[in-house]
């Protein structure tokens, strides 16, 4: 649950998870492609920021860049977002491994797959998605 936007402080919203069978997958193809989309144009922009400035982009520059990006308009606002910050996640992880010596560690890469399955956080932006769509 969750209270609604500053227009209607008065709202509390509800939310639901529930398992979506491989048979209804393909009714989701293009909102898993605009996800994907999404994903890697995080890593492109990820590695050409760490090639010319030697620096990870911050998850507010991403966002900022991506807003206006067709694959962000395709998805509920949330559900785009929170793809931006799964990826974050995936940074965050791969540094922190990096620096207590994990040099085996690679950085998030590109994704051909369905990023929906494969944390609970990437199905709550599906959820979010499903529950503004009605």
């Amino acid at each position: 649950m969750a209270w609604s936007s500053a227009s209607h402080p008065d709202r509390l919203l509800l939310t639901r998870q529930f398992p979506i069978g491989p048979d209804r997958l393909p009714e989701f193809a293009p909102i898993m492609q605009a996800a994907n989309r999404i994903w890697n144009s995080c890593v492109w922009h990820s590695r050409e920021i760490r090639e010319k400035e030697n620096r990870w982009p911050n998850e507010g520059e991403l966002k900022a860049k991506f807003k206006f990006f067709a694959s962000w308009k395709e998805l509920h606002s949330q559900s785009a977002q929170a793809v931006v910050e799964e990826y974050f996640e995936a940074v965050s992880g791969y540094r922190k491994h990096r620096e207590n010596g994990h040099e085996e560690m690679r950085p998030p890469d590109l994704s051909q797959r369905s990023i929906f399955g494969r944390s609970p956080g990437k199905s709550r932006a599906l959820t979010s998605y499903r529950t503004a769509m009605g």
